[in-house]
């Protein structure tokens, strides 16, 4: 299944006439999110685990940037490929992955 939603996520950018930077940036992020969850048809994932997906992402040192290029490419995949309303639990908004940066780096010192 994760194959079909990365073809038709990556038909949709085109579609949309989305910029090269843009579709090749989206796509790398949508990969590493359909890999993380390679056994779980990620249309039914709850907002539980994608949350924690976004949390480990952020303990890896990722730029702001960064971190922001996945959740939007994630957003992208549900709101645009599958057409689901946006839900502020099941991605954080930039202003919070600087709590999950700041609470990483906490939990790094203590160790």
């Amino acid at each position: 299944m994760n194959n079909e939603a990365k073809e038709t996520y990556n038909q949709l950018l085109k579609l949309k006439n989305y910029s090269q930077n843009t579709i090749k940036s989206y796509t790398h992020c949508f990969w590493i999110f359909t890999e993380h969850f390679k056994t779980v048809n990620i249309d039914n994932l709850t907002n539980e685990q994608i949350s924690n997906f976004l949390y480990k992402e952020s303990l890896k040192g990722l730029s702001y940037g960064y971190q922001n290029q996945i959740i939007n490419a994630i957003k992208f995949y549900y709101e645009k490929v599958l057409g689901k309303k946006r839900n502020s639990t099941t991605y954080p908004e930039q202003r919070d992955l600087k709590n999950y940066q700041q609470f990483s780096a906490k939990m790094r010192s203590l160790n």
